[in-house]
């Protein structure tokens, strides 16, 4: 498969947060981009709040970490609680204290988070086209042929690449006839935004014993979001849609121990976990929920999606660009993949224990688990196991084929450890393409080859802080554009770079050799 010469745009079908940010980074980097969804206009309701460290870390490469994280609420503990009485608390400010510059999550509204970038994309001179809908496409080996329709009337448009961000009933997943495995859950769920009679405080709070289920974390304006089950018997003898916060309010107010004073919004919904069995066919891609879906345990729904963006954004811009073969488009769904049926398994097995009514599941959370919980949730590596994992720092390629070497604690396919001594902080020279990192002294070799090969060449002096961030001295680290580390050399082997460069057809520069 090949672009023609002069390429038509990359057309993006859904304007959420998966879909706006995967269109404002191919803009950024001077890719042409059509967005549309088939919605009137953006979304007026607060949806997804969670915002992850590892988001925030990839929206500081693009500038908008700042405003992002001024607009919401930082949370920085989660108290797991028994009725009133507190179980146990993670402190994710000081867990996450030297790994992220993001120690928290953020509550950030989805509706404003839509807005923020909206206007950052019709700032970058792209508007999205509201009202519009997905009818047909057809693809071949240059390009997608694909039918809008608006108001009732169809226009023929070309793409290069069609990218489907169109959510959990995805338009182009069924027109692509991929299978969308998996089940959906017997118990019903409701969330709302409501005020609590409670001093307002920007933890979450989480029942998991006898009285029920609930969550209660942030949202805006001194408003709480209140997530829940709801109580079976409700669900037997009620239409979902019929159902309002003064049905569930005793099962909510039991859980969480405290009278809620208004609602502002209320919704009923099932959960579902699924992943598509692709995630690519020829040009066409699954982003976000469109190609997985699972609950809401964590807050990660949303955060995955973007990641999904941040990992095929860059590869949609090098093919454009000519600076590497379109074999590379097909790593997306191997190192995405993976990692959503990971979430899906994980998120799953969490949420069966926090939701199962069986005797032996209520038994394990109600008697046992609390006691657990207590034991261990204090201790540094629990700590830091839970902030790692949810905040997605985790989150590594190592088996995908663009993922070798190791020095130091970090591996080909690993983020970017974070390095921050004051003075140095290796995370504000990211979202600027490929870059080639030494910390220590560059050896002339190296330097020559980055020259030929048109890589910049970024480095740092070697420092305690270094060292604590798993990074070995003068050893050479090949960071992506998403963050991710490449290539790996202890030796700083320049003969490796360029074998391992060659073999991927990688073109950094125009001009490069």
């Amino acid at each position: 498969m090949a672009l023609p010469a002069d390429p038509p745009p990359v057309l993006v079908v859904g304007a959420g947060p998966t879909g706006l940010i995967l269109a404002l980074i191919l803009t950024k980097n001077a890719i042409p981009v059509r967005i549309v969804d088939k919605k009137p206009g953006p979304s007026e309701e607060s949806r997804a709040i969670a915002v992850q460290a590892r988001t925030l870390e990839l929206y500081q490469g693009l500038g908008l970490a700042e405003e992002v994280v001024a607009g919401g609420y930082r949370i920085e503990t989660v108290h797991l609680r028994e009725g009133e009485q507190e179980i146990a608390r993670i402190n994710l400010k000081s867990a996450g204290t030297g790994r992220s510059p993001f120690p928290f999550a953020l509550a950030y509204p989805q509706d404003a988070h839509e807005r923020l970038l909206i206007q950052k994309l019709e700032d970058a001179g792209v508007k999205v086209e509201w009202g519009v809908s997905l009818a047909d496409f057809t693809q071949d080996e240059t390009g997608v042929t694909v039918e809008l329709e608006q108001d009732g009337k169809r226009t023929s448009v070309t793409a290069a690449f069609l990218c489907g961000c169109d959510g959990g009933h995805s338009q182009v997943r069924h027109a692509l006839g991929i299978p969308f495995v998996g089940d959906t859950y017997a118990q019903v769920f409701y969330v709302a935004d409501a005020v609590l009679a409670t001093p307002f405080s920007t933890d979450i709070y989480a029942n998991i014993g006898s009285a029920g289920i609930a969550l209660a974390m942030p949202v805006r304006g001194g408003s709480r979001r209140v997530i829940g089950i709801v109580p079976s018997d409700l669900t037997k003898k009620s239409e979902l849609s019929e159902l309002s916060m003064d049905d569930v309010r005793p099962s909510a107010e039991a859980a969480l121990g405290v009278r809620v004073e208004h609602t502002n919004w209320f919704a009923t919904y099932r959960i579902h976990h699924r992943v598509a069995d692709k995630f690519r066919v020829g040009r066409c891609f699954l982003v976000g929920d469109a190609g997985h879906l699972h609950s809401p345990a964590g807050g990660q729904g949303m955060n995955t999606g973007i990641g999904d963006a941040f990992n095929l954004a860059w590869k949609l811009e090098m093919v454009y660009k000519g600076a590497a073969d379109e074999t590379i488009l097909s790593t997306y769904e191997a190192e995405r993949r993976p990692f959503a049926l990971t979430l899906v398994a994980t998120t799953d097995r969490v949420f069966r224990f926090i939701a199962g009514s069986d005797w032996l599941t209520r038994f394990l959370r109600i008697w046992v688990a609390p006691w657990i919980i207590r034991l261990i949730a204090a201790t540094g590596l629990v700590q830091s196991t839970a902030f790692n994992t949810v905040s997605q720092l985790r989150i590594q390629y190592r088996a995908s084929p663009f993922s070798q070497g190791k020095a130091g604690r970090v591996v080909g396919g690993d983020r970017l450890p974070w390095m921050h001594d004051g003075d140095t902080d290796n995370f504000a020279k990211l979202g600027k393409g490929w870059q080639l990192h030494v910390y220590g002294t560059v050896e002339p070799d190296l330097s020559d080859e980055a020259e030929s090969l048109g890589l910049e060449l970024v480095q740092f002096p070697f420092s305690a802080a270094a060292a604590q961030a798993g990074l070995a001295q003068d050893a050479a680290y090949l960071v992506r554009p998403d963050g991710y580390v490449s290539w790996v050399s202890a030796a700083q082997n320049e003969e490796e770079l360029r074998a391992f460069v060659d073999r991927l057809s990688l073109r950094f520069a125009p001009g490069a050799t």
